[in-house]
C-alpha cells in the first residue's frame, strides 16, 4: 500500500446561539443509536464504549454483530476487507460506500469503488452502517449500504492515551493519542504503529508474511468565544497512513 494521504478541510460551520453554552456539531452520519431509530430503513450504531469491551483490530469482527453484514478475509488481519452487505458482491467492498469521517475512502468512488485502501480499525472510535434507503444520501455504489468509520474526536479536556500490545509472530500495536484543549484553539495528536511477521507461510520461501504499518492523525479546531453571538468554528483534518505489506 502506497502512502495515502488525506486532508479534510471541513466548512465554517455557524449557527445562531443565546445561551451560554453552545452545542457543538460533529461528523457524524447518524449521530447516536437514538438518532438511528428514526432514519429510514436501518442502521446500526457501534460506539466507543462497544469498541473498548473487546478491543478488536479487525473490522470483521467489529462488524460481526451488525445484521445483514457479511464479510471475506483475505489475509487474517482484516486490512483489506472485501465487505458485503444484504448479499451484494464482496469483492473489495465496491458494491457499499466506504467513509471516514464522512468522506469517502475510495479513490475513484464514482467509476472505481473498489477500495484497495482501509482505514486502521485499531484507531477507529465508532462504526455507523447503513442499509437500504438511509445510504442512499451517502453517495455512490449504496447498493447494499453504506459504512461510516468515525476517527477518535478531539476530547473535551487536555489529555491522552497510550495502549501498548504485544503478542506472538512478533506482533506488537502502539496506540497513543493526546488532546491539547484551550478555549479557543484545540488540537489532537494520534499515532498507531501495528506490525507482525505474519502468522502463515509461503511455499518455497523462508520470508515472513506479515506487515508494518503506521497512522498518523493530527486535528485542528479553531472557534470563536462559547457565548459569542455568532459562534463560529473551523475543524481541519490530516491523516496519513504508510503500509507494507510481505503476504503474497
Amino acid at each position: 500500500m502506497k502512502r495515502f494521504a488525506l486532508i479534510l478541510t471541513a466548512a465554517v460551520m455557524t449557527f445562531f446561539s443565546f445561551a451560554s453554552e453552545v452545542e457543538m456539531e460533529v461528523v457524524e452520519i447518524i449521530g447516536s443509536k437514538e438518532d438511528a431509530k428514526e432514519i429510514a430503513g436501518s442502521a446500526s450504531v457501534i460506539t466507543e464504549e462497544d469498541l473498548e469491551t473487546y478491543e478488536y483490530t479487525d473490522i470483521h469482527k467489529i462488524l460481526s454483530n451488525v445484521p445483514g453484514v457479511n464479510f471475506r478475509p483475505e489475509e487474517g488481519y482484516g486490512l483489506r476487507p472485501n465487505i458485503s452487505i444484504r448479499g451484494t458482491y464482496a469483492d473489495r467492498s465496491g458494491k457499499i460506500t466506504l467513509m471516514e469521517d464522512g468522506v469517502l475512502i475510495a479513490p475513484a468512488p464514482y467509476s472505481a469503488s473498489s477500495a484497495y485502501y482501509f482505514p486502521t480499525a485499531g484507531r477507529i472510535a465508532g462504526v455507523e452502517v447503513l442499509k437500504g434507503p438511509a445510504a442512499i444520501s451517502q453517495g455512490p455504489y449504496t447498493i447494499g449500504g453504506a459504512i461510516n468509520l468515525l476517527s477518535t474526536p478531539i476530547a473535551d479536556e487536555t489529555g491522552g492515551l497510550i495502549n501498548q500490545e504485544i503478542g506472538e509472530d512478533g506482533t506488537s500495536r502502539t496506540h497513543l493519542h493526546y488532546s491539547f484543549v484551550g478555549k479557543n484553539a484545540a488540537m489532537l495528536i494520534e499515532t498507531h504503529n501495528w506490525q507482525t511477521d505474519g502468522f502463515d507461510s509461503i511455499k518455497g520461501s523462508n520470508e515472513d508474511t506479515g506487515f508494518d504499518k503506521d497512522d498518523l492523525v493530527i486535528k485542528l479546531r479553531l472557534n470563536t468565544d462559547a457565548d459569542a453571538n455568532v459562534y463560529q468554528e473551523l475543524n481541519i483534518k490530516y491523516q496519513d497512513s504508510d503500509e507494507s505489506s510481505d503476504q503474497s
